[in-house]
């Protein structure tokens, strides 16, 4: 097939961590042995345009001029929805992309981040296929899009096989290697919740306890100490451990609102604890589990490096005692599992079993998922051919999809409207002269017959749209 793959690459590839770059290129693995058409949108329209700045007609003018049997959404470009307003601007330059009468498959990450922007933006783009490593039939995501495109499931990376075979040619016996433990994280913003916080925390535990314990320890959760590029690997290498967590959220920001309250809530003078934060949001904001195993586990995997990690399921791939040492989530067994690195065959043989298990098994390769993308499109295209109609049939199929479309909006509009009025309460609890629990029994009643109001309304509406949809498909049947 000729597969045109769209991204978003503000970096040369020197600087792209291996991981993205191997994600990127992961159809070039499959024996198929597709056409494949890169189009880095970074390269035509680099910086964000404001609402005045005219659209650009030629951007993509090269591009429409091929035929293409599928497109491919690459997270990259994807990823741009995160960047407030100015997003709106700049997609509206990229709606020809909506425009393919061939499937489009999308590989989303980071799906609890403005979540919702981007269930609406893969149903404005078209997509027939979506990649997910977070979704669950009973799960929150994608409200519109779980009935419009087959969801399959993936990993946020895979194993590239010449770079592990590379890798594990250059890996030095532990005790050849200059640091006990090694490990960069970014201190991730409050709204993340708690698997974000736990990201930078286990480099403050295991900082904290390893210098007592008179380890020789690289490790950061400094934004201005970086391993850039290819240099993540040496890093990698030159370290008998790597500490770590699952990756994926506790949190979901919707469209943004998450981020505008704690924004509100935060005191720059006294910055909250995230215990703090959680008595001045709504219960459960930071109950969601969409965790997951990461590329970092498989990269300390093929440059055989041991891992620590805190316990967690690691999508059921890392296996707690042959793949890792588990430390317990309120860390009261790390001084045990920090001593236990001066055991260097132990830590050998852990390595050595994540190779053999994971980096040897094609089921966790490149080539596996360039091949699943390949058949996810194949039935795209079959399930589109089987289901092509007259003109009639496809006008009254058009118009009720309009009108189930317009339903979903306006209640997931509801659902939000509902959250920011929670917010707002919360924050007249805080500003009232009244004691906090006299205004709560004050305006609970009345906030919770509003929202009562709301749904009655909403479920009305509902009933009213059926009624008319079905209406409108009688009629132009008989017509």
């Amino acid at each position: 097939m000729r597969i045109l793959i769209v991204s978003y690459l503000p970096k040369s590839f020197d600087d792209t961590r291996p991981n993205v770059f191997h994600h990127l290129r992961a159809l070039e693995s499959d024996e198929s042995a597709h056409e494949l058409y890169y189009y880095n949108v970074f390269e035509e329209a680099p910086y964000w345009m404001d609402a005045d700045s005219p659209p650009d007609k030629d951007l993509g003018k090269e591009v429409r001029k091929e035929r293409f049997d599928a497109v491919v959404l690459h997270y990259t470009f994807l990823s741009v929805r995160t960047v407030g307003h100015q997003f709106y601007c700049w997609k509206y330059r990229f709606n020809w992309l909506g425009d393919y009468e061939v499937p489009v498959v999308a590989i989303p990450q980071d799906e609890g981040n403005y979540a919702e922007i981007l269930d609406e933006w893969l149903k404005e783009l078209n997509v027939s296929v979506i990649f997910s490593v977070h979704f669950r039939e009973n799960g929150p995501l994608y409200p519109l899009m779980r009935h419009r495109a087959m969801i399959l499931p993936c990993l946020p990376g895979y194993i590239d096989a010449g770079s592990a075979k590379k890798q594990a040619a250059l890996a030095r016996p532990m005790n050849e290697r200059a640091n006990d433990i090694v490990y960069r994280a970014m201190r991730l913003p409050l709204r993340f919740g708690c698997a974000g916080r736990m990201k930078s925390l286990v480099a403050d535990k295991v900082l904290d306890t390893g210098r007592r314990l008179r380890l020789q320890m690289d490790v950061s959760a400094d934004p201005d100490n970086p391993i850039p590029g290819n240099q993540w690997f040496d890093f990698l290498r030159s370290g008998r451990c790597a500490i770590g967590c699952e990756g994926g959220y506790s949190a979901i920001d919707w469209r943004g609102e998450l981020t505008q309250q704690i924004d509100n809530i935060m005191d720059a003078d006294a910055p909250l604890t995230l215990e703090e934060l959680n008595k001045k949001l709504p219960s459960g904001w930071d109950q969601y589990r969409l965790l997951t195993i990461t590329p970092r586990h498989l990269e300390a995997a093929m440059t055989r490096t041991a891992q620590l990690l805190i316990e967690g399921e690691y999508k059921g791939i890392l296996i707690p005692g042959r793949h890792y040492l588990p430390i317990k989530r309120d860390f009261s067994n790390l001084e045990e599992v920090l001593s236990a690195t001066r055991d260097y065959q132990k830590l050998q043989d852990m390595a050595d079993n994540v190779y053999a298990d994971i980096c040897m098994n094609k089921k966790y390769h490149y080539s596996t998922f360039a091949r699943q993308i390949g058949e996810a499109i194949r039935m795209a295209e079959s399930k589109k051919s089987k289901t092509d109609s007259p003109q009639r049939e496809e006008a009254t199929e058009k118009s009720l999809s309009r009108i189930v479309s317009s339903l979903e909006t306006q209640l997931i509009a509801e659902r939000h409207r509902n959250m920011l009025l929670e917010g707002k309460l919360s924050e007249l609890l805080k500003k009232v002269a009244l004691p906090g629990d006299d205004v709560k029994r004050t305006l609970e009643p009345i906030f919770t017959k509003g929202k009562r109001a709301m749904l009655s309304a909403s479920l009305i509406m509902l009933f009213f749209m059926i009624s008319v949809t079905i209406l409108l498909g009688f009629i132009l049947w008989k017509l």
